[in-house]
């Protein structure tokens, strides 16, 4: 049964952005967005919209209006993958399912050779991801690969996270950007990146490439904090788990040459290892693949064996949309928000954000991960 879309739009595109139908009605919505990674969704149609706007990689606008101002993206998707079947009732659906526009994201390499300025760079973390934007998708690009054309851009460079070394010919480039800002964060500033819609024309969707650090959406940590807790209805399923089981605190990184001569790089973490009488806890990691700037690189896999190895610190649980704390008014994805559970209380980052729509309404739910 198609239910009417209250506070909600959803708009078909060809694969340029241009808006060619609006589904006026649905059988179910579920679309989920993910902070540093590809989100996805899945639209159940009825059986008689129009197929001529169904089409490999055809844009799906979501948009949500929270009930105070106007409509804003929730995900734009790409639709990658379509079936034609038929409900519990037996009638017919269309059911087009894909990735978020990060996905563009993952679909190019750093395709440039090791040595090249484009693949190994010192730089600003996040000025250097811009660069690996626009180098392999952008204006940088050649022809054959520049989508700039497209209302496919770059934000300005910010040089808001710390300079870092690092090469990556050949690799995929969400991969890289990843790694970058694992990198960003073990030299102390959390940086994200995203691809943003906007509207290019009155009746075409396109994507800006932005960074951010500390948190991708806005600080509600401050003076007029967002709590989420039990008491007030708006946290459910929390589990709260301190393990310092894989611990790792000194780390050895050996690059190129061999045995005495081989290049070794040491790096710590004294109050961790400090904790306690015991709590000296090594490992090597093989960096033998780094070339470029050795000493530096060395020691930026090291650093990242060392943020991987740190004691884990999980608070899982759901945050919810409800009357006192309503999505995209007060809080949404990307936000940094306050948790409390059991007597802890913990700045948060939302790092997901799913969202299910049909006949029975809406259901909005968030994921985080506590900021040390």
């Amino acid at each position: 049964m198609a239910t009417d879309l209250a506070g909600w739009e959803i708009w078909l595109g060809d694969p340029q952005g241009f808006r060619v139908a609006q589904a006026s009605s649905i059988i179910s919505l579920d679309c989920a967005r993910v902070v540093n990674d590809i989100g996805a969704f899945s639209l159940m149609l009825p059986g008689d919209f129009d197929p001529r706007y169904i089409i490999r990689d055809g844009i799906v606008e979501i948009l949500r209006n929270p009930g105070e101002g106007v409509a804003r993206w929730v995900s734009v998707g790409f639709i990658r993958a379509i079936t034609y079947a038929e409900d519990e009732r037996g009638e017919d659906v269309i059911i087009l399912e894909g990735p978020d526009q990060n996905d563009l994201l993952n679909r190019r390499i750093v395709a440039y050779a090791a040595g090249s300025a484009q693949a190994e760079k010192t730089d600003f973390a996040d000025d250097m991801m811009k660069d690996i934007i626009r180098e392999n998708m952008g204006s940088g690009a050649i022809a054959a690969r520049d989508w700039s054309s497209y209302n496919f851009g770059v934000a300005a460079d910010l040089g808001a996270a710390p300079s870092i070394t690092k090469g990556f010919a050949w690799r995929n480039v969400l991969k890289v950007l990843r790694d970058i800002s694992a990198s960003s964060e073990s030299a102390g500033t959390r940086l994200y990146f995203d691809l943003q819609p906007y509207m290019a024309t009155t009746t075409q969707v396109g994507f800006s490439f932005i960074t951010s650090t500390e948190q991708l959406g806005v600080d509600r940590t401050g003076a007029d904090q967002i709590i989420f807790s039990k008491e007030w209805g708006n946290l459910s399923d929390p589990e709260l788990l301190f393990d310092y089981t894989r611990e790792e605190n000194y780390i050895y990184v050996g690059g190129q040459g061999e045995e005495a001569a081989r290049d070794i790089v040491e790096v710590s973490d004294s109050p961790r290892i400090g904790m306690s009488i015991w709590n000296r806890r090594e490992a090597f990691e093989d960096a033998r693949h780094v070339t470029y700037s050795a000493t530096a690189e060395l020691e930026a896999v090291g650093n990242a064996a060392l943020a991987a190895g740190k004691p884990q610190l999980r608070f899982r649980g759901k945050l919810l949309n409800t009357p006192q704390t309503r999505y995209g008014i007060d809080w949404e994805f990307g936000d940094k928000v306050v948790v409390s559970y059991r007597g802890f209380q913990y700045d948060t980052h939302i790092r997901a954000v799913s969202f299910h729509v049909d006949k029975n309404g809406e259901q909005i739910f968030a994921r985080f991960e506590v900021l040390e």
